[in-house]
């Protein structure tokens, strides 16, 4: 991820978060099951912040802080993690 997003930070913004989007959410949809949480908000976190650093070096304008980028976040539609499998709580119950 750290390459993609070091080799496609020249795209137009829109095109750029697009692209982000889909990636996390395939990866969330493969690897957001139950007892993984941990792992997949880990990745979520390091994602978001090398898109930060790699987007802050595009120009030599100013850069991005962690405020801003949070709502660009929200703007573009980049989703949280959310688990895949639902949760069964009334088989368990009745089991």
């Amino acid at each position: 991820m750290k390459e993609w997003l070091k080799k496609s930070r020249h795209l137009p913004k829109k095109q750029f978060f697009d692209s982000l989007k889909s990636k996390l959410v395939g990866h969330y949809n493969y690897f957001y099951v139950r007892g993984n949480s941990r792992s997949v908000w880990s990745f979520y976190y390091e994602v978001i912040s090398y898109a930060k650093e790699w987007l802050n070096r595009r120009s030599q304008r100013k850069s991005y802080t962690w405020e801003q980028f949070k709502r660009l976040l929200e703007y573009m539609g980049i989703p949280k993690p959310k688990p895949t499998e639902k949760k069964r709580l009334h088989q368990v119950a009745l089991g």
